[in-house]
């Protein structure tokens, strides 16, 4: 998914703060990562964070089952999907909010063991046209085993027709 054309250098420039956002987070991994395939979650500092803790999101991946559950919910996504997920399991997320949207690549970044950023253009649950733009990075305490993800996600909804 891609982003639609914005409309004025007003929209351009928050596009592109919101892309440097997802990106300078990517750099955040990778200079805690050094010379490991991903870095420990406990190196994270919340308030280090080249986004706000707000948008981000943790998952800890269940060693029995392998099942991603809410360890952490920002308060910007928390309500945007009206409801507070932290302790439930990733399936319990509405698909039509922003964290649903940044949480679909959850598999993916388990399989590849990579960082990924997604990007796009969805109807939100409440009717409003949503902008968004996500990343989800891998984290392991013992460098092999991934046993969190750490997601951030923004947005910019769109004016009503």
């Amino acid at each position: 998914m891609s982003f639609v054309g914005p409309a004025s250098a007003s929209d351009t420039l928050v596009l592109t703060s919101e892309r440097r956002r997802v990106r300078r987070l990517r750099h955040y991994w990778d200079r805690l990562r050094r010379d490991r395939a991903m870095p420990a979650l406990r190196d994270v500092d919340p308030r280090a964070l080249p986004v706000a803790w707000s948008d981000c999101f943790v998952l800890a991946i269940a060693e029995d089952t392998g099942e991603p559950i809410f360890a952490h919910v920002g308060n910007e996504l928390a309500v945007d999907c009206g409801r507070v997920l932290t302790g439930e399991s990733l399936s319990a997320v509405p698909a039509r909010t922003l964290i649903g949207k940044a949480t679909r690549c959850v598999a993916e970044v388990l399989a590849t063991r990579a960082p990924l950023i997604v990007e796009g253009e969805f109807v939100h649950a409440d009717g409003d046209t949503v902008l968004y733009r996500a990343i989800v990075l891998p984290f392991a305490e013992d460098a092999a085993h991934i046993d969190h993800l750490l997601g951030a996600a923004t947005c910019r909804r769109l004016a009503a027709g």
